[in-house]
This record gives structure tokens, C-alpha cells and sequence, in this order.
């Protein structure tokens, strides 16, 4: 639980028994590579953070083919209620990448958590708007610009996540096509090579 209290921290100053209080409050899980915990349509008053590992949010489209809508890392929440569902209902499926420890809370024990003080309350403003910065990242990579302008941010926004996960996942998410991402790859490594040597 340390990743969560470290990220809680940088936030804003909890008290020892503010921070027993809300450990108190999560249900810890292991979950293999390739589970799906939540599901589009399902109902869930969870909040979800990654304590370990890494996550992506996809959607199935009318053909049957999934597109990955997000990325997710070890010590964030993954998404916030507010963003993640409609109506109580998830809006997308949600998929371990890697071995994962995630920290589940039911939304109604944060929020009366977040309501006990001034200061606890501005922490939970705080979590809501680094999601909305989050989506605004989303948004500006996917904005119309060619391969290689989204690949760049791709990789600023997701520091060596490529190392880690499919590059299946990461082409769905930036729109194109595995022959196209790796074509781009190619491309940047041997310019990097000419401009070494």
C-alpha cells in the first residue's frame, strides 16, 4: 500500500489516522496478465487503484474488434467513478497487462472520506482533475496528425511503457495498424542510427 500512500502524499498531507482510516477501507487483489476485472456495461461502485503492474481500458466495436481507449500504471487510480462510468455502468472493459495488485474502494466510502474535512475534500477535487488532464493527454494524442506526431507523444505521455506491454495494444490505441507502428519504429531507429554515427 505504500505506492498509494506515496501517491496520496504528493498530493496532500494525510494524518496517521486518516491514512489507517482509508487503508482500512480497500480490498487488496492479485490478478494474473490478460484478466478482464471490469466489464462495459457492468455495474460497479468501485474505485480502483494500481498498486502494480499496468492496465489498459478497451472498447469492442460493432465488428467485434477492440479498440484501446487508455493506459493505466502502477500507483494511480485507474480512472475515477466519475469518468469511468455512465449511470453506475462502466463504459469500457478493463484489462491487466501484466501480473497486477490492485487496491479496490467502494465510491460511496471515499466520498464520505473525502467529505470529513476541507482538506481531505480539496485531495479528492485533486484526484478529479488529474484524470481530466489525463483524458486532455488522451486527446491531444489522438488529435488529426500523422503517425509519427502521435507516436512521439505517445511515448512522452508513456515513458517505457512500450517495453513492457504488446505492441498490439498500443497501435489500437493510437489508430493504426501493428504493420504501421512497427514500420514507424524501424523508421525512428535508424535515423537514431545516422544520427549517431
Amino acid at each position: 500500500m505504500n505506492k498509494l500512500k506515496d501517491f496520496l502524499m504528493e498530493l496532500g498531507s494525510l494524518s496517521f489516522e486518516e491514512w489507517e482510516m482509508l487503508a482500512s477501507m480497500g480490498e487488496r487483489l492479485q490478478m494474473k496478465k490478460a484478466q478482464t476485472f471490469l466489464f462495459s456495461m457492468q455495474y460497479t461502485l468501485h474505485e480502483v487503484f494500481l498498486l502494480k503492474g499496468t492496465v489498459r481500458a478497451y472498447l469492442i466495436d460493432e465488428t467485434g474488434n477492440d479498440k484501446t481507449t487508455a493506459f493505466y500504471q502502477e500507483g494511480a487510480f485507474v480512472s475515477t467513478h466519475t469518468f469511468r462510468t455512465l449511470n453506475g455502468n462502466s463504459i469500457a472493459n478493463y484489462e491487466t497487462l501484466e501480473d497486477c495488485e490492485l487496491v479496490f474502494f467502494k465510491s460511496t466510502d471515499l466520498k464520505s472520506f473525502f467529505a470529513q474535512s476541507p482538506l481531505l475534500q480539496q485531495l479528492g477535487y485533486t484526484l478529479k482533475e488529474l484524470e481530466k488532464k489525463r483524458l486532455a493527454r488522451r486527446d491531444e494524442t489522438l488529435l488529426p496528425q500523422g503517425n509519427m506526431e502521435k507516436y512521439k507523444k505517445f511515448q512522452e505521455y508513456y515513458p517505457n511503457l512500450e517495453h513492457k506491454i504488446s505492441h498490439k495494444y498500443i497501435s489500437s490505441y493510437l489508430g493504426m495498424t501493428p504493420v504501421s507502428l512497427s514500420r514507424l519504429r524501424r523508421s525512428i531507429r535508424i535515423a537514431d542510427k545516422s544520427v549517431n554515427n
